[in-house]
């Protein structure tokens, strides 16, 4: 496909899912707003995705746009 969209017949994509709920991934995603802190905009991360990658205040994480509408959050230790 142009849009660089990639379709996984119904198997692969059970077969996906399994891998995804083996890794404790599935149910992760969460919609959040961007507030403001000061003079600074915030994205608040859930309490589940915050317990699953060990987050925990004060702790450094690496922040970048890998697009217009990507924004890739890395844990930097």
């Amino acid at each position: 496909m142009k849009c660089g969209e990639e379709l996984f017949d119904e198997k692969t994509s059970d077969r996906i899912d399994e891998v995804a709920k083996k890794k404790g991934l599935w149910g992760l995603a969460a919609r959040t707003k961007v507030g403001k802190v000061g003079t600074s905009i915030a994205v608040t991360i859930n309490k589940s995705i915050a317990q699953f990658m060990n987050l925990q205040k004060g702790k450094e994480v690496y922040v970048h746009p890998e697009s217009k509408r990507k924004l890739v959050i890395e844990l930097t230790s």
